[in-house]
C-alpha cells in the first residue's frame, strides 16, 4: 500500500474471547476506517460483532462505512473450479482498501499464481 501512500493499522485479534475492544475502538477513532477480514461466514460472525461494537462506540468518527470481507454464506466447496470464486484473495482485499480511501482502483501488480488454491511454494497439500 506504500505505492498509494496509504498507512494502516493491522490488529491481529489472536482470540475472540475476550475481544480486545479497546484496541479496535482506539484504532477506528484514530483512522476513521475499518475493514474486517474474517475467514468465517458473514452471518453471525466475529466480523459482524466487531462492526456492531464500532458502530455503537464511535459511529460519528467513521469516515467511511465499515467493510466486512468474509466468505459467502454458502457451504464451502471442495472442487477446484468452485473454490476459485469462494475465497477472497489479495487483489480483492486491495480493491476494498483503495475503495475506502477513495483511491482509483488500478489493476494490481501482484504475481499471479499458477493455481488459486495453493497458498505458497511451501505447501505440499493432500492432493
Amino acid at each position: 500500500l506504500e505505492f498509494r501512500k496509504i498507512n494502516f493499522e493491522h490488529i491481529d485479534l489472536v482470540c475472540c474471547k475476550p475481544l480486545d475492544v479497546h484496541t479496535i475502538i482506539t484504532s477506528v477513532k484514530k483512522t476513521g476506517r475499518l475493514i474486517v477480514l474474517d475467514t468465517g461466514f458473514k452471518t453471525n460472525s466475529i466480523s459482524s460483532e466487531i462492526i456492531t461494537i464500532v458502530n455503537e462506540n464511535c459511529f460519528k468518527r467513521l469516515k467511511y462505512k465499515p467493510v466486512r470481507i468474509t466468505v459467502p454464506d454458502v457451504p464451502e466447496p471442495t472442487s477446484y473450479g468452485l473454490t476459485k470464486y469462494y475465497y477472497f484473495n489479495s487483489d480483492y482485499i486491495l480493491n476494498k482498501i483503495l475503495t475506502i480511501f477513495n483511491k482509483k482502483v488500478k489493476k494490481p501488480k501482484f504475481k499471479k499464481k499458477i493455481h488459486h488454491d495453493v497458498p505458497g511454494e511451501w505447501f505440499k497439500g493432500p492432493f
